[in-house]
C-alpha cells in the first residue's frame, strides 16, 4: 500500500510533517474528528512488498479532534508511546508527510480499521508505527 493509493479514501492532499513545519501544519488541521496517515518520502520494505505508510491513526476518541491529536506528535506526554516514537523520527530530521480526512468519530474508527485491515492483507503486517489493529 502506497500513500497515493489512499486517494479513494479521501487522502488527496499531503502536507510536510517536520519539526520546522509544526506551526504551519497545525494551522491547516481542523479541530474535527477524522483519520490521518503519516508517510515517508521513500517506500520501504515490508514482510510482503513495499509501502511508504508509516502510521495510520484517528482522532475518534480525542477531544480537540485531529489538531490536538497531531499536536501530540510534536509534544508527547509521558505515556504516549507512539507519539514519542514519531517525535524521535521528527527529531532526526525525517521528512515525513501527513494527510487527513475529516469525518464523524464513528466513521473515523471504521475508516481507520478498514485501511489497517487492507494494509495487513497486502503486507501481512501493520505499518511500522502501528502496534495493534483497532477493534
Amino acid at each position: 500500500m502506497l500513500s497515493h493509493h489512499l486517494q479513494r479514501f479521501g487522502f488527496e492532499k499531503w502536507l510536510p510533517f517536520t519539526m520546522e513545519e509544526e506551526s504551519q501544519l497545525l494551522g491547516k488541521i481542523p479541530d474535527s474528528s477524522g483519520v490521518y496517515i503519516i508517510s515517508s518520502p521513500q517506500p520501504f520494505g515490508r514482510y510482503r512488498g513495499e509501502s511508504d505508510v508509516v502510521y495510520v491513526g484517528s482522532s475518534a476518541n480525542a477531544q480537540g479532534g485531529l489538531k490536538r491529536r497531531i499536536r501530540f506528535f510534536f509534544h508527547p506526554g509521558p505515556s504516549q508511546y507512539t507519539s514519542k516514537r514519531i517525535k524521535a523520527l521528527l527529531d532526526l530530521g525525517e521528512k515525513l508527510e501527513i494527510s487527513f480526512h475529516t469525518c464523524t468519530a464513528l466513521k473515523a474508527r471504521s475508516l481507520e480499521k478498514e485501511i489497517l485491515q487492507e494494509y495487513v492483507r497486502e503486507h501481512l503486517e501493520l505499518p511500522p508505527y502501528n502496534r495493534i489493529e483497532p477493534h
